[in-house]
């Protein structure tokens, strides 16, 4: 059969992910598919076809080894392991972590640490794993529920295998996810529906057969994972993400959020100009002034209640079409924010008055790309909507019921 890799049930990757380390970090940066030693190269011509002759990658005698290391240049184009000058240590923190969702056996008991939908329902979570097992058990830690291991299975191969012979593979990030858009939808934590998504769906030649995990898990979902440069953010953890408390603090408010005074009012310096300049956009006219705009004519009240139905297209057409709203109040991008990027769930727990919702909302909406975390969360609230969309369906239409015995 070969090797086989295991990828999260939820966002398509690998739990297999390597890397590949700066000249200026320790040996424990950097690691091969099975998560311990390193990524090694066989002599200087095998460098230059894999990454090129500029790419600034070197061969380094490991430590205790006869073996040569890949040591990551700028350039690096290895696709044995993501490059640490593309990605760090930080960001890919978690990223083989495993845990596998298993159905209770019949003297299952409850343990302190069990969340609500694991005594609720029939089904627990494990300990946690490190990387892709090959035809051999998951060995977890802790043993929650006397499971030291479990067999961890994204594919079932023929209908007629058996349901529970394999645990439900997952990232634990991933999975919080899932929890918090299922309780979002639901109203609580459906796993017995999703562990029946991955019976329906998980055949052999079935599974991830259109599903939106995006164009770069299907590139990388290799029999080994292509660690193509430029998908390093699908390697990042999408819980913890260092720049994004940050990037909060940066946009402290210092006026009122209710203020319109400030918003659209930028200063900048344009590119090949020495000097910074100002741009302000036009206070509106007061209110109930003479014009025929009839937004001008309504009271402040009444326009803050039409904003307050309107979408980000809807207000920028406003915007363009009456000079009542070419000001907004600052907090109104609070509430785009949280239509606009719902995946940025750390909004929900801020004061209002500490944010400056515009910048930050301007910033999170142009530079995303630079948060790696930012970029895989995104990718995987939208990847976890659509199984949502599923199971939502199949329940509908009576193809997953209550019933444990479905198939």
């Amino acid at each position: 059969m070969g090797y086989s890799e295991v990828c999260c049930q939820l966002c398509g990757v690998t739990f297999a992910i390597a890397r590949h380390r700066r000249a200026d970090e320790p040996p424990e940066a950097a690691w091969d598919y099975t998560g311990t030693g390193f990524i090694s190269s066989d002599h200087e011509e095998e460098l230059v076809d894999f990454c090129g002759e500029h790419s600034g990658c070197q061969l380094m005698q490991h430590e205790g080894s006869d073996e040569l290391e890949h040591i990551a240049g700028p350039g690096c184009m290895s696709g044995a392991g993501y490059s640490g000058h593309q990605i760090s240590l930080e960001e890919m923190k978690g990223c083989r972590a495993i845990q596998c969702l298993v159905r209770k056996r019949p003297d299952w008991t409850p343990e302190p640490d069990d969340q609500d939908w694991e005594l609720n329902g029939n089904y627990f979570v494990t300990g946690i794993g490190d990387g892709s097992p090959d035809e051999s058990q998951l060995e977890v830690d802790p043993p929650r529920h006397g499971t030291a291991s479990v067999w961890a299975n994204d594919v079932f191969w023929d209908h007629f295998e058996d349901e529970d012979s394999g645990g439900l593979p997952v990232h634990p990030t991933c999975f919080e996810i899932f929890k918090r858009l299922s309780r979002r939808r639901f109203g609580f934590v459906d796993v017995h529906s999703l562990y029946r998504w991955r019976i329906l769906d998980g055949v052999k030649n079935r599974f991830n057969d259109g599903f939106p995990y995006g164009f770069a898990v299907t590139r990388c979902q290799q029999q080994w994972w292509d660690h193509m440069p430029g998908t390093e953010y699908l390697a990042a953890n999408p819980i913890n993400i260092p720049r994004l408390r940050q990037l909060l603090k940066n946009h402290s408010c210092l006026v009122s959020p209710w203020s319109k005074g400030v918003v659209f009012h930028f200063r900048y310096t344009p590119p090949g100009a020495s000097q910074v300049e100002g741009h302000a956009t036009p206070p509106p006219a007061p209110t109930g002034a003479s014009t025929s705009d009839p937004f001008q004519k309504l009271p402040s009240e009444i326009q803050q209640m039409i904003l307050a139905h309107c979408t980000t297209r809807d207000i920028t057409n406003l915007r363009l079409a009456s000079r009542a709203y070419r000001q907004l109040p600052i907090v109104l991008f609070r509430r785009l924010t949280l239509e606009d990027m719902p995946w940025l769930w750390e909004v929900e727990d801020v004061d209002a008055r500490e944010v400056n919702w515009f910048d930050f909302y301007r910033q999170a909406k142009t530079c995303w790309m630079n948060m790696k975390g930012l970029q895989n969360r995104r990718r995987i609230w939208r990847a976890i909507e659509e199984v949502l969309n599923r199971l939502d369906k199949y329940r509908r239409d009576g193809v997953i019921t209550d019933d444990d015995d479905l198939i």
